[in-house]
């Protein structure tokens, strides 16, 4: 139950995992250097921002062969019958505002530039939030608050690292100027 959010300066998630009844916080945001032997954006290294989503395990291995420069890993059964949740599983945001994505399968969908993008359970919602003008850190929040991801929020974005917030049922709500989109550059 993944949710993630790019305003087009900012990528965040939610932190929730899940591993069957258990549901544990882990930081789904990185920043990484892609090796060129992957990168369909240039045939050099380049400083990236990814979002894992899907199978934790496989999204994992993905990001390692990422930053690694090792083969990209395939998820897909042989009996076509059993590959019923393959999916995308780290979304890639490059420094030029390309958005792409890796699937189970190990194949790379690139969409090009886009202003916002939302992938995961809270998906439409987002979306709908960031086309309103909510930030991706908002938008995310919003979504926890509708029972669309969970426990706390990581972004990151080009010109800072990456941040978390924790969610505690009696700790502080969220800054509401984490709400609003910083359109100043």
């Amino acid at each position: 139950m993944t949710t993630i959010a790019w305003d087009g300066k900012t990528l965040a998630a939610d932190k929730a995992c899940h591993f069957g009844d258990l549901t544990i916080s882990m930081t789904k945001i990185h920043r990484i250097v892609l090796k060129a032997r992957h990168n369909p954006n240039s045939p050099r290294d380049e400083d990236v921002l990814i979002a894992l989503i899907g199978e934790t395990s496989h999204a994992q291995e993905v990001a390692w062969a990422l930053s690694s420069g090792g083969p990209i890993p395939s998820f897909a059964d042989s009996d076509s019958s059993k590959n019923t949740t393959i999916g995308p599983c780290v979304v890639v945001i490059f420094q030029d505002g390309n958005v792409a994505e890796i699937s189970e399968m190990g194949k790379w969908a690139v969409f090009g530039t886009l202003a916002t993008f939302a992938r995961g359970k809270g998906e439409d919602f987002v979306s709908g939030a960031l086309e309103a003008g909510v930030s991706a850190v908002g938008a995310v929040a919003l979504a926890m608050k509708r029972g669309l991801a969970g426990e706390g929020i990581s972004w990151a974005s080009f010109k800072y690292p990456v941040t978390e917030w924790n969610f505690h049922p009696c700790g502080s709500p969220l800054p509401e100027r984490l709400f609003v989109r910083d359109n100043r550059g």
